[in-house]
């Protein structure tokens, strides 16, 4: 199966998997700052800062040890997106990684799913699916801002729901694709499951490293590389 059928894939399953966690037609979408605003109340700074920093730590050691599964971290510049989406137990985090394509035949730009599980006071990381932005210049890639908006609309405005009085309150079903990514259809306990979200994690280190850090060859297709 070729990388890009792979990518094809993930790309429906994971707007089968949004479409799913949307509010009704009657509900209103939250805005940016409301997201964000909500998403601080969560938590506190400090542990927001921790967060994002073992995040920093944990993408710093994939390049390093030249992952191929996230051979994309060494070729393409990416941020790690400013909004990071809690669940209530704050065990769960969903955030986006932002990159931008600079080779000179893309076409498009990318936004990874990118999950985070605390077990036993540890934050596990690994990816999901890939959403990909067709490029309106072809001659330029998306800005990180644009970016952040395409990753509000179609994927962090799920985060929140209105409850029957129109206040904001955490969707539970946003966090469901941790159920579908860690593929454990007999799990049951939450034992079972954190065992299943270390697995996860673990498989990132499956693919092996790139043995060839200045080969050119293939850039494209490294956006695709299952994760």
């Amino acid at each position: 199966m070729s990388h890009v059928f792979r990518f094809l894939i993930l790309w429906i399953i994971s707007g089968l998997l949004a479409c799913s966690t949307l509010p009704t037609q009657q509900d209103k979408w939250p805005t940016d700052q409301a997201l964000i605003d909500f998403s601080k109340k969560q938590i506190t700074n400090a542990v927001c800062v921790s967060v994002r920093t073992s995040v920093q730590d944990s993408l710093a050691n994939w390049v390093a040890n030249r992952l191929n599964s996230y051979l994309a971290l060494r070729l393409y510049p990416y941020r790690l997106d400013t909004l990071m989406c809690f669940n209530q137990n704050k065990d769960k985090l969903v955030t986006t990684l932002n990159f931008q394509c600079n080779s000179p035949d893309c076409k498009q730009d990318n936004v990874w799913y990118f999950y985070g599980a605390k077990i036993k006071d540890k934050w596990h990381f690994f990816s999901g699916p890939t959403m990909v932005l067709p490029r309106k210049d072809l001659q330029n890639p998306t800005s990180f801002s644009a970016l952040h908006e395409q990753a509000v609309q179609h994927i962090f405005r799920a985060y929140l729901k209105a409850d029957s009085t129109g206040k904001w309150q955490i969707n539970e079903r946003f966090f469901g694709d941790f159920t579908s990514r860690a593929f454990c259809a007999s799990c049951q306990t939450k034992d079972e499951w954190d065992s299943a979200y270390i697995k996860l994690a673990h498989n990132i280190w499956r693919y092996g490293r790139d043995s060839n850090s200045n080969s050119k060859s293939g850039k494209e297709s490294s956006l695709y590389i299952e994760r």
